[in-house]
Parts: structure tokens; C-alpha cells; sequence
């Protein structure tokens, strides 16, 4: 089945084959495609990003090079995985095409979670504790204006991310920000059902979550996570029994 892809722009980000890179890279992730699998030709990719043939053969060789994508002439281009070593990013395309359960996320977002919230309850300032509200009002903002899923999901991110912020511990960081994107499709699944009930739980969760840290309890913080990370599972099961209805 084929899907609309939007390529959504960062303003950050230098070049508009970064941006594509990221794009195919969540194309990946969102079409479930494995080690082996075929991917759009650069005509289509180019359709689908609105950007130039140019643009897009210049990312698909970068990730070739990395050993994401593997080019056959004559053939066409696929999904490879085989990332040579100290290409960091491209350890995580690897995981990606070997496929991602859902199981298997929510203990490692846990694991990562949970560290990273007792990390930043070491580190974290009463400045920090402000800025973490003030990250979490935008989200609050979002969802009051009924923003759209893609917007929520930035702002969730966001928040997340300042969090790992906190710790001061960039490897930590870096690991964090690239399984977000691996984490992210999972994480618009249950925005979807939160939107289709209006009840958007993830709210109460991050206020415990602010709590925790704001009163610097490391008990109250792994109970935060666990209650967010259960509740993040039954959504996406029920995304997933919808999607097969």
C-alpha cells in the first residue's frame, strides 16, 4: 500500500540532502521495510520529497557509502543494514532494517528512560526544573489548539529531548536521539488514539514526570516512567488491532 510521505523541513538542518537522509530514514521506519527490501527509484523519491533527482541521488549515495542503502545498477536501490564501523548514525539504520518489535522497544525505552530521568535528577537546576514546565506548556499549547499530530509529536519530542538535555552526558544524548527516531512512529500511534479520544494522557504523565525531578525522587520518577511507558504500549496495541480491523 503506498502512503503520502511529507517531508518535514528543518530549519536547522544544512543542506537539503540532510534532509532527505532523514526522510528515507523515516520512510524506513514508517514502511516497516527490512534488510533486502526495495526501495522507491529516484524518480519517485523525488515526487514523493518534493526535492530535486539531484538532491535525492546525492543522499541515497551517502547512505550507500554508509552501507545503509546498497545501489545495484540496472536493478535499483535496497535496503542493506551492513553499516561499516565507527559510522555511529549508521548503527541505527542497521537496527532499523533488521526490524523493530514493539516488546523489545518498550523495555529498551525504559532501560534508557529510566536512566536518563534519575541522571537528570543529579544534575537538574531549579532553572531546568522552569524550563522542563515551560517545554511542556507547548506541548499543553498544541494540543489546546488542536494542532496537527506531527506538531504534537515535535513538541513531545522536544520535551524528551531537554530532558536527556539535562543529564550533561552527550554519549547518552546522542544514543537517546537516535532511537527517537526509531521510537517516534510508535509515539504518533498513540497520539492518534489519544486524538480520536481527546484524552491525551501523556500530559498527566509528564507532569509526574516533572514532578519527580522537580522534587529531585528517584522512586517517584521510575514510577513515572513505568505508568508512561505502560500506557504508551496499550495505545499502540490498540493502534495496531485497529490498523488490522
Amino acid at each position: 500500500m503506498e502512503r503520502n510521505i511529507e517531508l518535514v523541513e528543518d530549519k536547522k538542518s544544512s543542506t537539503a540532502v540532510e534532509q532527505i537522509i532523514k526522510a528515507i530514514k523515516n520512510m524506513i521506519i514508517e514502511q516497516g521495510l527490512h534488510i533486502g527490501d526495495k526501495i522507491p527509484n529516484e524518480f519517485d523519491l523525488s515526487t514523493m520529497f518534493g526535492k530535486s533527482r539531484g538532491v535525492v541521488r546525492e543522499a541515497v549515495k551517502i547512505l550507500d557509502a554508509y552501507g545503509v542503502l546498497e545501489v545495484r545498477r540496472g536493478d535499483g536501490t535496497y535496503v542493506r543494514g551492513s553499516a561499516s564501523n565507527g559510522l555511529f548514525d549508521a548503527q541505527f539504520f542497521r537496527i532499523i532494517a533488521m526490524g523493530t518489535r514493539l516488546p523489545d522497544l518498550i523495555q529498551l525505552r525504559h532501560i534508557l528512560e529510566t536512566g536518563i530521568i534519575h541522571a537528570a535528577i543529579d544534575q537538574i537546576t531549579d532553572q531546568n526544573v522552569q524550563e522542563l514546565r515551560e517545554t511542556e506548556k507547548r506541548l499543553q499549547k498544541a494540543v489546546d489548539e488542536k494542532a496537527s499530530i506531527e506538531q504534537i509529536v515535535a513538541a513531545d519530542l522536544c520535551f524528551h529531548t531537554f530532558l536527556v538535555e539535562i543529564t550533561g552526558n552527550e554519549v547518552l544524548k546522542n544514543v537517546y536521539v537516535n532511537m527517537l527516531d526509531i521510537f517516534t512512529p510508535f509515539i504518533k500511534h498513540s497520539y492518534v488514539q489519544q486524538h480520536a479520544t481527546s484524552d491525551f494522557s501523556v500530559l498527566r504523565h509528564h507532569d509526574l514526570i516533572i514532578r519527580a525531578v522537580a522534587e529531585r525522587d528517584y522512586d517517584l520518577a521510575q514510577y513515572a516512567i513505568r505508568n508512561s511507558l505502560k500506557d504508551w504500549e496499550e495505545l499502540n496495541i490498540k493502534y495496531k488491532m485497529k490498523d488490522t480491523e
